[in-house]
């Protein structure tokens, strides 16, 4: 293949190579979109000028690696002189430049590409797969450490090379995982299937993660911030390919009665693009402009529909198991639940069930001191 330009897209987390101390697979596209497999790397060791991130367009010098039968296996002619980073695709505009490489060819159906990595002429083992739904993230326990007698294999080959180095900074390898994470999910066959996920970056969130919790995996912690709503809201606007506003309005505010005053704003930087149309994706808490605002009366009836399960006149709004589950305080936090914050305005809590007509007692010192408009969030 001789010098190839590659878009890197996978790096797998590292494991143990007696001859390299540990290994890393790394695959990527080529400039006509087809898949190339590099292994094995020994990323870690590589000098830092030459250690490229996902999505680095690299120059490598490679030849097929004969002792793997899958066709897009291959390996730099020299791990020393192997890598030229090139340039960095960024994700202005949506992903443009990535998804043109990346998403020239997309498989929906696995029973078809599992046909093909059986086919004895194409072997394709690496693909770009879209999964119909996406139905549980697994997380397993394994052995917490390497395998031992591998382990004190590379720490004695190691301590030799160190008698003819002098090295004062000898390779430690990678910490082991000590779990195992996959996804399950169905594609357009409609068959459930498990896959594990093997990237380097599930790795290194397991260990932020656990950096962030004080070294203590059982530990709950909380932490307050708007990046899981204001995902949610994105992942809404992906499903329903119309503005959530909109959506608001069709399903909720017009039902209950009210007013046309009420405002949902995005991010001045959150419009995205949706099947070619610009669409501006709202944020879910109320900062820097964004947010949900709208009037006193309106907010109330959102907590008159909570008081009655979801249900407005004869309508079942949001579903009565919804609207529970939402009640159910964390565990990390009692006062918040897996959405919101838990506890209700006192004069929402005193409104009347049993009439569509909202009426308020008196205020409390609290609110009394509100502004008449409030913003979500």
């Amino acid at each position: 293949m001789a010098l190839t330009k590659v878009l890197i897209a996978v790096k797998t987390y590292p494991t143990l190579s007696g001859k390299y101390d540990e290994l890393v697979c790394t695959a990527g596209f080529l400039e006509d979109g087809t898949w190339v497999r590099i292994y094995p790397i020994p990323f870690r060791k590589l000098e830092y000028d030459k250690q490229y991130s996902k999505y680095d367009w690299i120059e490598v010098d490679l030849e097929r690696n004969t002792t793997n039968f899958r066709v897009e296996s291959h390996k730099p002619k020299s791990i020393e002189q192997a890598f030229k980073i090139i340039e960095h695709l960024g994700t202005d505009d949506t992903w443009r430049l990535r998804k043109e490489i990346v998403l020239k060819n997309v498989y929906t159906n696995m029973t078809n590409l599992i046909a093909e990595a059986k086919d004895s002429k194409r072997y394709n083992s690496l693909a770009v797969f879209k999964p119909k739904e996406i139905l549980d993230f697994r997380i397993e326990k394994v052995d917490r450490d390497w395998d031992k007698k591998k382990l004190d294999a590379l720490k004695a080959r190691a301590q030799q090379l160190n008698l003819f180095k002098n090295s004062e900074n000898p390779f430690e390898v990678v910490q082991k995982l000590p779990f195992k994470f996959s996804y399950k999910f169905t594609s357009e066959d409609g068959i459930e299937r498990t896959m594990m996920i093997e990237d380097w970056e599930i790795g290194q969130l397991y260990w932020n993660c656990l950096k962030r919790h004080e070294g203590n995996e059982m530990k709950d912690n909380f932490e307050y911030n708007d990046v899981r709503v204001t995902l949610l809201a994105y992942s809404l606007l992906k499903v329903w390919k119309k503005p959530l506003p909109l959506i608001l309005k069709e399903k909720i505010t017009d039902p209950i009665g009210a007013s046309q005053t009420w405002k949902w704003h995005g991010y001045e930087n959150s419009q995205v693009d949706i099947d070619g149309q610009k669409i501006e994706s709202v944020s879910g808490g109320g900062h820097f402009g964004g947010g949900l605002f709208i009037n006193t009366q309106d907010h109330a009836r959102f907590g008159l529909l909570f008081l009655r399960n979801g249900k407005w006149n004869d309508q079942q709004l949001i579903s009565r198991e919804w609207v529970e589950a939402v009640q159910q305080p964390s565990a990390a936090n009692k006062l918040y639940s897996t959405i919101s914050l838990l506890p209700v305005h006192a004069y929402v809590s005193q409104m009347p069930v049993s009439s569509n007509k909202l009426s308020f007692s008196k205020p409390t010192r609290t609110a009394r001191n509100r502004n008449t408009a409030s913003r979500s969030g």
